[in-house]
C-alpha cells in the first residue's frame, strides 16, 4: 500500500472492505465444505446401494433424491458466495492498485459531498437501480466515443493531409554531375528494387496533380454510406473523453452514498467490482502543496 496516510473515514472503510473480503472468503469455504460433505454422503449411499436388500432399496434411493435436492441448494449457495468472494477481492485489489499508483507529489483527501437523495416516490433501492442504469449508459457512451467514425469534414481534411504527404514523397529527384544528369521517381529513397512500384506511382501522381487526387478522395467520401453511429471530430472525441469520466465519477459517488444508506439500514447490497476506488472511499486525489520554508 502507498506510504501516504489516508483520511480517517477512508482508512476505516478500506479496513471494512478488507474484512468483508476475508468474511466472503470464509463463507465461500464453509459452503464448499458443505457441498463436499454432502457429495461424500451421496457417494457412500450410492456405493452401498448394491448391497442393500431389495425391500430397503426404495428407502435408500429416496434418501439419495433428498441429498440431490440438498446438493442443488448447497451448490447454488456456494456459487453465490464464491461470486461475492471474487467481487470483494476485486474491489479490494482495485483500491489497492489505485492507491499504489498515486504519485508521491499527490495527496488523498476526503471528498465532501451531501448524501444522495432519492427522487420523489423512489426508495433507496429504486434510486440505486436508477443511478446504476445511468452509469451504465454513460460507460456505453464513453466506449462508443472511442469507436466513433469521423465526420466527412474531418475525413476530407485528413485526405488532403494524406495527399500532401504523398506528393512530398513522390517529388522526383534530379541529380547532375560531370555533364550528366539523372532523374528518379521513387517514393522510398532506400528502395533497392529497380523501376517503380505501386507506391511510387501513387506518390508521383499525388505530386503531379494533387488537386485532382484530392477531388477524387472527396468524391469517395461523399459517396460513403451513412455511419451507424454518430460521427465525432477529434476535438469532440477529446471533449467527451474529458466530460464523460467526470460525470460517471459523480454518479458513482452518489451510488456509494446510497449503498452506505442501504447498508446502515441493514439491507444486503453488493458494490460493483468495477466501481471507481475514489467513489468507494469518498476521496479525491490532489497535487501536494509544498509548505514554504
Amino acid at each position: 500500500m502507498s506510504g501516504f496516510p489516508l483520511p480517517r473515514p477512508a482508512a476505516a472503510k478500506l479496513m471494512a472492505i478488507a474484512q468483508a473480503s476475508a468474511d466472503a472468503d470464509a463463507l465461500s469455504r464453509v459452503a464448499l465444505a458443505a457441498v463436499q460433505a454432502k457429495e461424500g454422503e451421496r457417494r457412500r449411499l450410492t456405493d452401498a446401494l448394491g448391497s442393500v436388500p431389495p425391500h430397503r432399496r426404495g428407502g435408500v434411493e429416496g434418501s439419495i433424491l433428498v441429498i440431490d435436492s440438498e446438493l442443488e441448494t448447497l451448490r447454488r449457495m456456494h456459487a453465490e458466495r464464491s461470486g461475492r468472494e471474487a467481487a470483494a477481492k476485486r474491489i479490494f485489489g482495485n483500491i489497492k492498485a489505485y492507491l499504489d499508483a498515486v504519485p508521491e507529489n499527490f495527496v488523498v483527501q476526503t471528498e465532501d459531498r451531501p448524501p444522495a437523495k432519492p427522487k420523489d416516490g423512489e426508495t433507496q433501492a429504486d434510486a440505486l437501480a436508477r443511478v446504476r442504469a445511468e452509469i451504465s449508459d454513460l460507460q456505453y457512451q464513453l466506449h462508443s466515443v472511442a469507436a466513433a467514425p469521423l465526420p466527412p469534414v474531418e475525413l476530407k481534411k485528413q485526405a488532403r493531409s494524406y495527399v500532401r504527404t504523398l506528393a512530398q514523397r513522390g517529388k522526383p529527384t534530379i541529380k547532375s554531375w560531370a555533364g550528366q544528369c539523372e532523374f528518379e521517381i521513387r517514393s522510398r529513397p532506400d528502395a533497392m528494387t529497380a523501376g517503380m512500384n505501386a507506391a511510387d506511382v501513387a506518390a508521383f501522381m499525388a505530386w503531379l496533380d494533387p488537386d485532382t487526387l484530392i477531388e477524387r478522395f472527396e468524391a469517395l467520401i461523399d459517396a460513403m454510406p451513412a455511419p451507424a453511429s454518430e460521427p465525432l471530430s477529434a476535438d469532440e472525441v477529446a471533449e467527451r473523453k474529458r466530460e464523460l469520466p467526470a460525470r460517471i465519477l459523480k454518479l458513482e459517488r452518489d451510488e456509494e452514498r446510497i449503498i452506505e444508506a442501504l447498508l446502515n439500514a441493514g439491507q444486503d447490497v453488493a458494490r460493483r467490482s468495477d466501481a471507481d476506488p475514489r467513489a468507494i472511499l469518498g476521496v479525491k486525489v490532489v497535487r501536494r502543496v509544498e509548505k514554504a520554508a
